[in-house]
């Protein structure tokens, strides 16, 4: 092929490693710290252990090594033909066609994203300032007995389906089932223990001058890493960010597989029975697969436009979907060996359970204090490495296309995405009352993001690639990949990738499953 001439300014990877960490900066997020974690838990039976997950973790990576890997290597094969931003990859590969709008998809799926997931980035900052302070350990004076009577009451009446249980009657009930003092002090405390951080969070998200406060020190952050540029600002950082990451995730680990839950939770996770297989399951575990790994927004391509033609794109890939899946693992033992070691129940698949459950899970763990705040640091972490490469997918647009230098490109597209995010922030209290279809603006950017760009970028990907790039293209970009694997990647990527994408898609729009 003729070799596209790359922009001034666009630079490249020092390194495959570089290149690697990056990417699997980019993929891992709080989709693997708690999502993950959430969906193996609740398919492996909850608190009552039923069956254990191991089938869930058996499709999950069935379906990432099925479905993930090779829509992965199309992204990056992609981006390193053309050389180019997502619109530009599709405009240079196939000029004057309308393959073009699966860029600007991606590239709108980029910045829709970086507006509010940034502002979920900001709730991990405020979180390590309070870790740091230890806020949660004051919950004794800040819960009084009626608010945990309160709690009690909307416990029992969830747990009963009776919304008209009077307060009264749940309140003796629970008393009754803690008859002496001893143990009646021992259920209020931990009420009062669960009940703090949620207070703690309900009040951050009600202050619009913290939300704010902390959307913008991500972003500056963020900002400071993409203005570096490729090799000497992102893969500089992830170099440092990824395995710090990595090594705090070790640290966790390794502590809680000593407790008294912890090689529980190794069997809860590792022993499939696939006998437990159901649709519900298999789509959900599908979409994590896809989800899971930042794919169908341009993050992958336009990381993948950066790589030299010397380095190899199989294997890149394959070391980017294990980091990712050792992290999602990882985090899982993490949950499950604190929630069986203390006889906890989690809740709920939304991130927001990571800032109200995890303060609790620390609570009980011998060296919590010091521990919670290495989680913190992790989330942010994670959480940085992520939105460096969604501003990076909006810049590289702005330095291909329009022919900025980095830096005006940066400040440009930061700016704009920064204005757009404020109103993210705000729907959680100046704005809360601010819907359309019932959505707040936070919520209409997330469901736009997750129910259709990502997966219908996915599918335009996996489509362009198995069937629009000629063998030829293809087998150039592969040429390490020996010829059976590249046979079976083919077959994957034209029929089986765009199949379950597809499913994924329709699954989500009908509410089946969850992005």
């Amino acid at each position: 092929m003729s070799e596209p001439i790359p922009p001034p300014d666009r630079g490249s990877w020092g390194s495959r490693l570089g290149f690697i960490l990056a990417a699997a900066g980019s993929a891992v997020g709080l989709g693997n710290l708690w999502k993950f974690p959430y969906l193996t838990y609740r398919f492996g039976g909850g608190e009552t252990d039923q069956h254990g997950a191991g089938t869930f973790v058996f499709l999950y990576l069935i379906c990432t090594v099925l479905v993930g890997l090779p829509l992965m290597m199309a992204e990056i094969l992609i981006g390193r033909r053309a050389r180019r931003n997502p619109v530009g990859a599709f405009k240079t590969l196939r000029p004057g066609t309308a393959w073009k709008g699966i860029g600007y998809l991606g590239l709108l799926a980029g910045f829709v994203i970086l507006s509010y997931y940034a502002v979920v980035a900001g709730w991990a900052a405020e979180y390590v300032v309070k870790s740091v302070a230890f806020e949660f350990g004051d919950f004794q004076s800040h819960v009084s007995d009626d608010a945990v009577y309160d709690r009690v009451w909307q416990e029992a009446k969830e747990a009963s389906g009776d919304a008209t249980m009077p307060r009264e009657l749940a309140v003796a009930n629970f008393r009754a089932a803690h008859p002496d003092d001893a143990s009646l002090a021992d259920a209020m405390r931990e009420k009062k223990l669960e009940a703090y951080p949620v207070a703690l969070f309900h009040d951050f998200l009600a202050s619009p001058g913290r939300m704010v406060g902390y959307f913008l020190l991500f972003m500056l952050l963020t900002v400071g890493v993409v203005l570096g540029g490729i090799a000497s600002g992102i893969e500089r950082w992830n170099r440092i960010l990824m395995p710090a990451l990595l090594l705090m995730l070790g640290v966790l680990a390794v502590r809680v597989l000593t407790l008294p839950g912890g090689a529980r939770a190794v069997g809860f996770l590792f022993q499939p029975r696939l006998s437990d297989i159901t649709l519900e399951m298999l789509l959900f575990a599908l979409g994590q697969a896809f989800f899971s790994l930042s794919l169908g927004m341009g993050a992958i391509l336009t990381y993948g436009s950066y790589l030299k033609r010397s380095d190899k794109v199989g294997s890149s890939a394959l070391a980017i979907v294990s980091l990712d899946t050792v992290v999602a693992l990882t985090a899982s033992i993490i949950i499950f060996g604190s929630i069986f070691s203390y006889g906890l129940v989690m809740k709920g698949s939304g991130v927001g359970n990571l800032f109200t459950a995890i303060p609790v899970i620390f609570q009980h763990m011998p060296g919590g204090r010091v521990l919670v705040v290495v989680f913190y640091l992790l989330i942010c972490f994670a959480a940085l490495t992520s939105t460096v490469s969604l501003l990076e997918v909006v810049a590289s647009y702005l330095i291909d296309e329009r022919g900025m230098r980095r830096p005006k490109a940066v400040a440009l597209a930061a700016g704009i995405i920064t204005i757009v995010g404020i109103p993210c922030a705000l729907s959680f209290n100046v704005l809360a009352n601010f819907t359309l279809a019932g959505k707040t603006i936070f919520d209409l950017f997330d469901y736009f993001a997750s129910n259709i760009a990502l997966p219908v970028g996915g599918i335009g990907i996996a489509i362009f690639t198995g069937w629009v790039l000629t063998h030829a293209e293809k087998r150039e970009e592969l040429a390490e990949v020996p010829t059976p694997l590249f046979r079976a990647w083919h077959v994957l990527i034209r029929f089986v990738v765009p199949v379950a994408v597809t499913g994924v898609l329709i699954a989500l729009l009908m509410g089946r499953v969850s992005g």
